[in-house]
């Protein structure tokens, strides 16, 4: 909308028709620098929108990073776990084991006493209280000891091994609990790096959007700004080119269609030509921008209708006058005594713009006369008339 609005209010004001060329072209020039500076804003929004797009590029990349390690973190519980769920499972077995062993030892001590306390009429026992034999008598209770010592040895250590095992069950599901505790704590953490990574993408992803939207409006103010700098060079020539008509006004202005036909500035003699020349005692050449005229008479006239540019007096030339003619023609009258026309002063062909002494004694007079095309010197005689 911002961009519509502030575009719209330019073209209708740069496009409006006005009365006065310079009113226009303050008009546009100050248009023009609103534009600059809207120009200048969007520069430093887009410059500030590089600097964002750069830090989330940073922030997605450093987040990317903790993703991966908190993953890395969390496959390694995830395995460690397993491996506790693993010995946890083999405890167990272990545990039945030893309490399927236990029972079975129990079972086999009642079974021997069983056998040795009666089985029949005559137990085992009895026989050997009653052997006449006493060394029968005390090595078969010693044996009897011994086997009892045996199995009972064995259900205790059983026993100690079942309590080993459940202190280690324990310890190891206490170890799970805070395993599976770390493990959802990291889980959650993942997710929330994750999030935070969709985040910044998304945050990235609109600051290329509006860099990329800032870079087109800039591009197309900047457009905008070619046009009106043309418009406002156009206004320029335009005022110019009738300020030149204004300057002009009442004078001929077709210097251009008037070659071998121009008035003579004074009537004479040409004792210089245009060109190059070859002086003596000089190894080179100099080139003569004009020509210089021995005259008849004193006065000086201007060739063709002009506005006098300007009059001054330099060494080589002496007083001088510049005619400015229409269509960016010069013509120049130089070596004068006397000078009687003013800056900006209009004249018209034959109109006198000075004198020459032509009484000097031993000095011999003469008019040193140019014309120029814009700042190009041209030869005279192919413009004044035969």
């Amino acid at each position: 909308m911002k961009l519509k609005t502030i575009l719209l209010i330019i073209t209708i004001s740069v496009s409006a028709s006005a009365g006065d060329i310079s009113d226009e072209i303050i008009r546009s020039d100050q248009y023009l620098s609103k534009v600059k500076n809207m120009i200048q804003q969007e520069s430093e929004i887009i410059q500030t929108l590089k600097n964002e797009k750069v830090k989330t590029a940073n922030q997605l990349k450093k987040a990317e990073m903790e993703l991966k390690l908190h993953k890395g973190i969390t496959k390694k519980l995830e395995a460690k776990l397993v491996k506790t769920n693993k010995e946890i499972g083999t405890l167990v077995f272990k545990q039945q084991e030893y309490s399927n062993r236990q029972t079975e030892l129990k079972e086999k001590i009642r079974s021997a006493n069983f056998y040795l306390a009666g089985a029949g009429e005559t137990d085992l026992l009895e026989a050997l209280i009653l052997s006449d034999e006493l060394t029968e008598l005390t090595a078969g209770l010693q044996i009897i000891s011994r086997v009892n010592t045996k199995l009972f040895e064995m259900v205790q250590e059983l026993s100690e091994n079942k309590i080993k095992l459940q202190n280690i069950k324990e310890n190891l599901s206490a170890s799970k609990k805070e395993q599976e505790q770390a493990l959802k704590e990291k889980k959650e953490s993942v997710k929330e790096y994750s999030n935070k990574k969709t985040l910044i993408k998304q945050l990235h992803k609109i600051a290329a959007e509006d860099e990329k939207i800032q870079k087109e409006y800039v591009a197309l103010l900047k457009n905008k700004q070619d046009e009106m700098e043309e418009k406002i060079k156009e206004l320029k020539k335009t005022q110019q080119t009738k300020n030149i008509k204004r300057r002009f006004d009442g004078l001929e202005k077709d210097f251009s269609d008037n070659t071998n036909s121009l008035m003579w500035p004074i009537n004479g003699k040409i004792i210089e030509k245009f060109g190059t020349k070859k002086i003596d005692g000089f190894k080179g050449v100099v080139h003569k921008k004009g020509i210089k005229i021995k005259p008849n008479e004193t006065k000086v006239a201007s060739v063709y209708d002009g506005v006098i540019l300007h009059t001054d007096t330099a060494w080589g030339l002496g007083w001088f006058v510049i005619v400015e003619h229409f269509g960016g023609y010069y013509s120049l009258y130089a070596n004068l005594d006397e000078i009687i026309v003013t800056k900006d002063q209009k004249v018209h062909a034959g109109e006198i713009l000075g004198t020459i002494d032509i009484d000097q004694g031993t000095n011999t007079p003469y008019l040193y006369f140019e014309i120029r095309i814009h700042d190009k010197a041209v030869d005279p005689l192919g413009w004044l008339s035969s």
